[in-house]
């Protein structure tokens, strides 16, 4: 579980005033193959607005990145059962001009995968722009707290909402005498046995 506040991106238009959209959607099995099988948990709208004109070449596109911050209030959000959260920007068609976002080569980015879907270009499915050959990523930050401040299961060391052998492998790579080491699950300033028999019990997606 997690409070989201807000979502950061940093993007455009060359255009005039766009209003984009920024949803979040659930995905049950973590992919995002089938669109229509993705849960809409909340959305918000986002202005764009037109960037200057270059008074040397008014023809000139002036690109400006600016971010924008879609509001979610604290919603809170569980992926607790192995989902995974899909942030989607739609960006409406544009008879002049063109949309961008901030983004770079896919090891800029600490995790996530941008996919492109334009029902317009035939495309109805997201489509990861790494199959068409673009090292590419979209910049975006996800602005919140996890477990409303708390840890949602102190065995989950990585973060992943699941406690399982990514886990299990601090424990042993922190066994023996650790005093402050987060595998001290008992706090007896030693990794051992009591810790891992923590680790079994809590095994699996971590409780809401």
């Amino acid at each position: 579980m997690f409070t989201l506040d807000c979502v950061e991106i940093p993007m455009g238009v060359t255009a005039t005033y766009v209003e984009a959209s920024i949803n979040l959607l659930r995905s049950l099995d973590g992919s995002v193959a089938v669109y229509s099988d993705l849960e809409l948990i909340a959305s918000q709208s986002v202005g764009l607005y037109q960037n200057p004109i270059d008074d040397t070449d008014p023809e000139a596109p002036v690109f400006v990145i600016e971010n924008k911050y879609a509001n979610f209030g604290g919603i809170e959000i569980d992926l607790s059962d192995g989902s995974s959260l899909v942030v989607e920007i739609v960006l409406p068609d544009i008879d002049a001009g063109f949309h961008y976002v901030s983004g770079g080569p896919a090891s800029d980015n600490a995790s996530g995968v941008t996919y492109l879907r334009s029902a317009g270009c035939g495309i109805t499915e997201y489509l990861d722009v790494a199959s068409i050959g673009f090292d590419a990523t979209m910049h975006q930050n996800l602005i919140g707290t996890l477990g409303g401040g708390g840890t949602p299961c102190p065995t989950d060391f990585n973060g992943d909402l699941v406690t399982d052998g990514a886990d299990f492998g601090t424990i042993l790579a922190q066994w023996g005498p650790c005093p402050g080491c987060e595998g001290d699950l008992d706090g007896d300033d030693v990794v051992g046995g009591s810790d891992v028999g923590q680790i079994l019990a809590a095994w699996g997606p971590c409780a809401p």
